[in-house]
């Protein structure tokens, strides 16, 4: 293969995983808004086939398989994000569940809301990072803040820890 194939086959593999990404998202979309109706409904109960069956019990089912945490993260994404402010999830799914869980806890209003998807989906990881850090109060990296690290070391004569600045009592001086 000369360097024009390689890169027609990268970029002809990448398309394809990004469309199956973007439909993988959709359903999980979906699937969101059914297990929201399932647990809702208690549904799921009746499809353990037990009245005192649990969530987590439905959830961690073989052929469902969602971790609790998951679920909760996009129920909280979907009651605030959608049920809330009137977003349609299928439009975000651009955005990293972790930052969209983030607007979710942090948006006051649906204005405040689209200012921060915007960032969410243009913003580097550090730039975002100091925007959620500003937002809630705690120090960026403009702050100027200087963590003040210590350095350790383990002795090789009596095997505890020892600030690299101290000697050792025992070992022999130069």
């Amino acid at each position: 293969m000369n360097e024009q194939q390689i890169g027609e086959l990268a970029f002809q593999l990448h398309q394809e995983l990004t469309a199956n990404e973007t439909m993988r998202r959709g359903l999980l979309i979906r699937n969101i808004e059914i297990l929201e109706e399932i647990f809702n409904k208690g549904l799921y109960r009746d499809l353990l086939g037990d009245p005192n069956g649990e969530w987590a019990g439905y959830l961690s089912s073989i052929d469902v398989f969602y971790s609790r945490s998951e679920v909760n993260r996009w129920l909280k994404i979907k009651k605030v994000l959608a049920d809330k402010f009137g977003f349609k999830l299928m439009d975000l799914l651009d955005i990293p569940i972790s930052r969209l869980a983030t607007v979710a806890s942090i948006a006051k209003t649906k204005e405040q809301a689209e200012e921060l998807l915007g960032y969410a989906k243009t913003n580097l990881p550090r730039d975002w990072k100091d925007l959620v850090n500003s937002l809630r109060g705690k120090h960026t990296t403009d702050d100027g803040h200087v963590h003040n690290f210590k350095r350790y070391e383990i002795c090789r004569i009596c095997g505890l820890r020892h600030a690299i600045t101290e000697e050792h009592p025992n070992s022999p001086s130069n």
